[in-house]
């Protein structure tokens, strides 16, 4: 009896000691859907590029959900220092509808996210507003919209040029003499 007794308080001391590691810290995201609402950012990508099949990979966003991305869009961890407990483990290859958070311009995912592997079922929460990577205005545009807007520049310049020369007529010399 005296055995179980020290026994029973070696075990109370030592979880006191060794507290049991939570498998997270975080709150659990409620649902996909409330997440899409007060998202600053989601998309359907796929991994084509994970560190260690850690906390950072490299996704080929084929479509935008909420928000605007390129291409490309890498999603870290919750830190920069190595894998952390909460951190999501992502699988080269794999589709994802990806519901990061933004901090400092970084996006960032845990598992305690909405983000969900690709299911069929997923594609009904599709946003009528959905558009591929890069938005409206992409950025290949913004050369050609330049070249209108000098062309158009240089257009009214050598138009203007030869009005004038034109209405001001040759030059005359005046005679001292007059």
């Amino acid at each position: 009896m005296r055995y179980q007794i020290l026994l029973a308080v070696g075990i109370a001391l030592a979880n006191l000691a060794f507290p049991a590691v939570a498998r997270a810290d975080c709150q659990p995201a409620s649902s996909i859907e409330e997440a899409l609402a007060t998202a600053e950012i989601a998309f359907v990508g796929t991994v084509v590029a994970a560190v260690d099949g850690g906390p950072r990979a490299t996704f080929s966003v084929e479509e935008v959900w909420v928000g605007q991305l390129l291409a490309t869009a890498e999603v870290r961890g919750l830190g920069d220092a190595g894998f952390m407990e909460d951190d999501r483990h992502w699988t080269v290859g794999v589709r994802y509808l990806v519901i990061p958070y933004v901090e400092a311009g970084l996006l960032r995912d845990s598992i305690c996210s909405a983000t969900s592997e690709w299911r069929a079922e997923l594609a009904a929460l599709r946003p009528p507003t959905a558009h591929p990577p890069g938005g409206q205005d992409t950025v290949s545009d913004v050369p050609v919209q330049l070249l209108l807007l000098g062309g158009a520049a240089a257009l009214i310049a050598v138009v203007s040029f030869a009005a004038f020369r034109h209405r001001a007529g040759p030059r005359r010399t005046r005679d001292p003499g007059e």
